[in-house]
């Protein structure tokens, strides 16, 4: 089975794990892609179903995320992903896959996790950790929220002019 770049294959794989030591935990998943049906029929077969939501398209992503405890992101390859700064905006800790990135904006153990790419039991016991230690968790959104303030579009347009004048172009 090939792997879409979101890797939701693998967060409903670490689920059924989570899902052993926390069976209240609820995962949501965002957006209606051509995979959809593809990860409600492995959230099916690995039997989280019943725990899992998904939303399908919604234009609401801050107020999603506002219902989370923790943004899991185990993309294989990504631009820079918009969703990710959202998350670290609203002081959510980070779990996910070094991808492009991703690896950019997340120290590890800092203000989330990186997990090695295809590390199911790895990426749910990071889960596990943040779910069970929620003061760590919060200690990891306020570290994402710092580095989430770097991202802010004015000032990256007032670094840019501040690079033109030093080279002496404007």
């Amino acid at each position: 089975m090939q792997n879409s770049q979101k890797g939701q294959i693998f967060l409903l794989k670490a689920a059924a794990l989570i899902l052993k030591e926390l069976p209240e935990t609820r995962f949501l998943i965002v957006g209606d892609g051509p995979d959809l049906s593809r990860f409600q029929r492995v959230a099916k077969e690995e039997g989280v179903d019943k725990n899992v939501i998904f939303t399908g398209f919604r234009d609401d992503i801050p107020a999603i995320l506002g219902l989370s405890d923790i943004f899991a992101m185990p993309s294989l390859y990504e631009g820079f992903p918009i969703a990710l700064v959202e998350a670290m905006n609203l002081r959510k800790p980070i779990v996910g896959f070094p991808a492009n990135g991703i690896q950019e904006a997340i120290t590890d153990g800092v203000n989330g996790f990186l997990v090695p790419f295809g590390n199911v039991e790895l990426l749910a016991e990071r889960i596990i950790y943040l779910l069970k230690n929620p003061k760590e968790a919060k200690n990891m959104g306020e570290e994402a929220w710092k580095v989430c303030q770097g991202y802010d579009i004015s000032l990256s347009v007032q670094r840019l002019g501040q690079i033109y004048k030093e080279l002496g172009t404007l």
